[in-house]
């Protein structure tokens, strides 16, 4: 069967199956609750469908199940937002929890490569999307601290996911990749960080 790709609410899904179908790869959108024989599944925001968070942990784990009894070489990329990576006014929880994200990353990594599966994550910033059009005043001051003044786009998140997938990533596992135009290397995000929660 084809790869599935659960379709996200910010376009990552198109663009990445845009992506892997231009690599040779069978890739589709279908919704988690309509998988049937599918070659494997790629979660983008889709977890947070489920009804809780003991779903969400419950379906990775199965997930990682699979990978093993699969023999198969296995890529696990997670995208998560960045936040972890500082502090958030008024937000620690966000912050714990980004946090957490990327201790599973490289929990999991260790754990998993002597079976052939290598999980890394992913953390954009600000993503231009239909979300933030109209974007609120903590959004543009973020755009403004960002040196590249912008958000990244769809297709460049896609164009990490579709790496850290392939053979060309064969020896990355444990690894976070910021997608944040310098935001993070400025130290930027400080002040903007005391506007959440407001």
């Amino acid at each position: 069967g084809p790869l599935a790709v659960a379709p996200d609410d910010r376009g990552v899904a198109e663009a990445l199956v845009q992506r892997l179908t231009a690599r040779g790869v069978d890739a589709v959108i279908r919704p988690v609750d309509a998988l049937d024989g599918e070659r494997g599944v790629v979660f983008l925001g889709a977890l947070r469908a489920l009804p809780d968070t003991a779903s969400a942990i419950a379906v990775s784990k199965e997930a990682f199940r699979a990978a093993k009894r699969s023999g198969m070489r296995t890529a696990w990329v997670t995208v998560t937002a960045q936040g972890g990576d500082f502090g958030l006014t008024q937000g620690d929880r966000v912050s714990a929890v980004l946090g957490g994200l990327a201790g599973f990353t490289k929990t999991a990594a260790l754990e998993f490569v002597t079976w052939g599966i290598r999980v890394n994550a992913i953390h954009p910033n600000l993503v231009t999307s239909p979300m933030v059009d109209g974007a609120s005043e903590t959004t543009e001051k973020i755009r403004m601290a960002t040196p590249m003044r912008r958000g990244a786009e769809m297709h460049e998140i896609a164009a990490l996911v579709a790496f850290l997938a392939s053979d060309e990533a064969l020896f990355i596992t444990g690894s976070d990749f910021v997608i944040d135009g310098g935001l993070l290397a400025a130290g930027a995000m400080g002040e903007v960080s005391y506007d959440f929660g407001s």
